[in-house]
């Protein structure tokens, strides 16, 4: 998605069966954190996209879900994980694009 090789269309039909499939993704990062690791590390580059593509909203919402989720099953766990795998990968976006704050920080909560 981010190097532009994929079709925001379809990118954003995956992104959608992502959004769908989001209890049984949470319930294998619960298992496997490793999983959670391989799945931000998928996602967090199309944090990098402009602010009005489709496919960096629904990467948000997909994170945003993800979160929510793994939060009711187990908070201490998706908090280590945020922090130990995604915060990384987004503060220097907050330090560098001030218009993707709202949107990013409205993630993290």
């Amino acid at each position: 998605l981010a190097a532009s090789k994929i079709d925001v269309e379809y990118a954003c039909q995956v992104l959608e069966s992502v959004l769908a499939q989001c209890e049984e993704l949470v319930s294998s990062f619960v298992s496997s954190p490793k999983e959670f690791w391989r799945m931000f590390a998928i996602f967090s580059p199309v944090l990098n996209l402009p602010e009005t593509s489709p496919c960096y909203s629904l990467v948000l919402r997909v994170l945003c879900d993800v979160g929510a989720k793994m939060t009711e099953q187990d908070p201490f766990l998706a908090c280590g994980l945020f922090g130990d795998y995604g915060l990384p990968k987004i503060v220097p976006l907050l330090k560098a694009k001030p218009a993707k704050r709202k949107g990013l920080l409205g993630m993290m909560y």
